[in-house]
């Protein structure tokens, strides 16, 4: 069995990461300025105000708390990929030491 790391791909994945968390912030930005009820726009509908506002305030903690996810989840991500990209490069330097020196051909100046 093979296991096979791009780090490159780990930092695109960690990107597309970043990127949710955006979402997530923009809409927790949406949501502020769009979703509230003034007294006057309430109406007789005070009740559902009520369940509306602790709804706006349940979904403010939890994209706040996805975005921190989010975020947390790239810089992870993006620590993995150099962890493998640094395992990778002590591996094939260890390697290349265990080989006898390449002699190279001697050339004439001017060739």
């Amino acid at each position: 069995m093979t296991f096979h790391v791009v780090p490159g791909a780990l930092r695109q994945y960690a990107a597309e990461l970043t990127d949710g968390s955006g979402v997530a912030e923009e809409t927790r930005g949406y949501a502020d300025r769009w979703g509230s009820f003034t007294p006057h726009e309430s109406g007789i509908l005070g009740e559902l105000t009520r369940r509306h506002t602790r709804f706006l305030t349940d979904l403010d903690e939890t994209l706040t708390k996805l975005a921190l996810i989010l975020d947390t989840s790239a810089r992870n991500m993006d620590n993995v990929a150099a962890a493998y990209e640094h395992t990778d490069a002590r591996s094939a330097a260890e390697i290349d030491a265990g080989y006898p020196p390449a002699q190279r051909p001697i050339t004439s100046a001017g060739s």
